[in-house]
């Protein structure tokens, strides 16, 4: 994980929108489906990757589409229900998945997952760092989505046709009001 923080150090740093979207998708039930999209300014994505450095490779496993004005990158995975990880490659531990039956399945998504994106190096305990924290993360923002034929229940916001439930969070509230957020972003979803 640190080697995530470490990667996109330099873009939340350069202040800028910044975003991180994890989508999760059971497609059997032996087979699964991360999707990670990294969306940033084309500034700060040049500054990223001038020069050759460990950030100039941050989408080397994904796909990347550069406009005038954006980079986005998107990684995927699929692989066995057991092996799936939020945000490949970045997170390392499987989803928690629980199949209820056949064709329902929980997904379990502990919210110390995300807070482990954020930068490990600032002492919260220090109130000046709350100003920096605020300033240097503004408009960086990390996003959960569960995918799947239908949503059955959840603690996240539903979309309309219950396919697809999120969660989104700016990066100063995962670090600074994490204790406000739920403990885990939770979805029952039905497969067929």
């Amino acid at each position: 994980m640190l080697r995530t923080v470490r990667n996109f150090g330099l873009a939340l740093l350069l202040g800028g929108c910044f975003q991180a979207e994890f989508s999760v998708e059971i497609l059997s039930p032996s087979e699964g489906r991360t999707t990670t999209t990294i969306s940033m300014s084309r500034a700060v994505y040049d500054q990223m990757t001038r020069g050759g450095g460990p950030d100039s490779r941050f989408c080397d496993l994904g796909e990347i589409s550069i406009t005038d004005t954006d980079a986005i990158c998107v990684l995927t995975k699929q692989t066995a229900l057991s092996e799936l990880t939020l945000g490949y490659p970045y997170f390392s531990d499987p989803i928690p998945i629980t199949q209820l039956n056949n064709e329902t399945y929980r997904i379990t998504i502990p919210i110390e997952l995300l807070t482990t994106m954020a930068p490990d190096d600032f002492s919260l305990d220090d109130p000046n760092s709350h100003a920096i924290v605020t300033e240097l993360f503004k408009g960086v923002r990390l996003t959960v989505v569960i995918k799947g034929v239908e949503i059955l229940t959840t603690n996240m916001q539903l979309n309309d046709d219950q396919t697809t439930a999120s969660f989104g969070v700016d990066v100063p509230v995962l670090m600074l009001q994490g204790d406000e957020l739920p403990l885990e972003l939770t979805a029952t979803i039905s497969i067929d």
